[in-house]
């Protein structure tokens, strides 16, 4: 049977990325320092970000320590080819580090990290992230490698008054979907996608572009497609250099920000959806689309994006096959043919 490829990009874009601009040291302004608070430098991903510097700054009272924080490069390659550098040589002068799942996935298995199930995340911390997604994306070996502090969450998008012209109130299954396709005439007509990498998040361009809304672009249930309602999760995650010469200071700010406090005031602050689970739950927590994000944490199986030891790589080669495929530089049976010979030489 001829394989066909049926793209929603109408409907599925990631919700929520975290990203920074690329550049040098960024040194984040503090209060007076006294020689024997403990100093830790991150390098991290959201170093620009005014609130970001804001959390840091109210972590700097919370634990009395001195916090210098480095920016990392936006550009996926180049940010993944930093880190990695930094880690394989021993470099003592960065103490944590944020990755994503990519990364991670690459370096738990290469001896550059320090395992946390004792002093950070331990049996009751862990309970309260998504386990699934901790087995496959943080541990590795019995041990756990990363503590993530923010949450990516593959999101259903529909735009109302689109539903509304093809006389449908929401999408339910396939059939709607056959239903909309066929009610959408304007050849000039779009659909909107977003990626893990982009800088601004799907609900951020939505908000700024004023077609945010119940009866405009929204959140919602994804259809039934398959018998298990599931979707796909990432997360931004803190990883500790093996080389660190401040490890007592860096598995206190750890501590925090694995704990409910820390991740409390981390979402307050930012604005963005933590990683842990009942920090989400919290109602005290009131972010725009809160309510969406709880049922699909309620109600879907959170599944980690099956990645390899060598992700970047096999992100990059299936992009490039990919893209050539939906700008007709390849035909359909080429495409899958080397589609599935980039599986198997990664996975």
């Amino acid at each position: 049977m001829k394989k066909s490829v049926v793209i929603f990009i109408t409907a599925v874009c990631l919700l929520i990325t975290g990203c920074g601009d690329t550049g040098s040291l960024s040194k984040l302004p503090s209060s007076s320092f006294h020689e024997d608070k403990q100093k830790l430098t991150i390098m991290h991903i959201d170093a620009d970000n005014k609130r970001f510097q804001d959390f840091i700054e109210e972590t700097e009272k919370k634990l009395d320590m001195e916090i210098t924080v480095e920016k990392c490069p936006s550009n996926a390659d180049n940010r993944q080819a930093k880190i990695s550098t930094i880690l394989a040589s021993g470099d003592k002068n960065i103490d944590l580090i944020s990755v994503n799942d990519e990364m991670i996935s690459e370096f738990k298995h290469k001896g550059y990290l320090e395992p946390l199930e004792k002093n950070v995340m331990t049996e009751e911390v862990r309970d309260s992230f998504p386990q699934k997604y901790l087995e496959s994306i943080c541990e590795e070996n019995g041990h756990i490698y990363s503590v993530p502090f923010q949450m990516d969450i593959m999101m259903f998008w529909v735009n109302q008054e689109l539903l509304k012209q093809a006389g449908l109130d929401e999408i339910k299954n396939t059939g709607d979907f056959d239903i909309l396709q066929k009610s959408l005439k304007n050849p000039d007509q779009y659909a909107y996608g977003d990626a893990w990498e982009n800088t601004t998040s799907a609900l951020g361009t939505f908000l700024d572009a004023d077609v945010y809304g119940k009866n405009k672009i929204h959140m919602a249930p994804l259809p039934v497609l398959h018998k298990k309602k599931a979707t796909n999760i990432a997360t931004w995650q803190y990883v500790l250099n093996n080389a660190s010469e401040n490890k007592d200071a860096a598995v206190r700010f750890l501590q925090y920000a694995a704990g409910y406090e820390g991740s409390t005031e981390y979402a307050k602050i930012m604005k963005s959806y933590p990683a842990r689970v009942d920090v989400i739950e919290n109602e005290d927590i009131d972010l725009e689309g809160i309510d969406m994000i709880r049922k699909y944490l309620r109600e879907y199986t959170l599944n980690a994006r099956p990645l390899c030891e060598n992700s970047m790589g096999a992100v990059s080669d299936m992009g490039k096959l990919f893209q050539g495929y939906v700008l007709g530089q390849c035909e359909e049976d080429s495409f899958f043919e080397q589609a599935q010979n980039c599986i198997n030489t990664y996975y």
